[in-house]
């Protein structure tokens, strides 16, 4: 499964890279997300190590990930790592723009048997909704007046 979702933001790539970089405030524009938190000490970067717990199709999912991509302003990326109910991967991509920040979201998932691939086959469309709500919450939250 691979999806991909892009938006707009009037903010610059430093101010939408500093939120996004900061784990606990995915819970604020992933409504699936019940938790979400940095569990290894230290800033933020490659190797950091990071837990999700959302709840989709009422099943609790916890998504335990490992930062792969740090290149602030411009890319933040995490995999799934061992304890994770699936394999994934989800990549921000930010390119400054006149007005901003251009994000692009790609979400990518490798089923490990069966059960996984008719889940994820399951989840692709209320995955792709969900990539969409987010962002632009993502949105509205990032250029709310100060």
């Amino acid at each position: 499964m691979l999806l991909e979702h892009t938006i707009e933001i009037q903010k610059s790539p430093e101010d939408v890279f500093a939120f996004l970089s900061h784990q606990p405030n995915h819970v604020q524009f992933v409504k699936e997300n019940v938790a979400s938190e940095q569990v290894s000490p230290g800033p933020m970067g490659v190797g950091t190590h990071l837990q999700n717990t959302a709840r989709v199709f009422g099943r609790t999912m916890v998504e335990k990930f490992e930062v792969v991509a740090f290149e602030p302003p411009r890319v933040l990326a995490k995999s799934s790592r061992e304890g994770s109910s699936l394999e994934t991967t989800d990549r921000f991509e930010l390119t400054a723009t006149p007005g901003g920040t251009h994000l692009r979201f790609v979400v990518t998932g490798t089923p490990r048997n069966l059960g996984e691939r008719l889940l994820i086959a399951l989840m692709g469309p209320v995955v792709r909704r969900s990539m969409r709500r987010s962002l632009a919450t993502l949105k509205a939250i990032l250029e709310r007046p100060s």
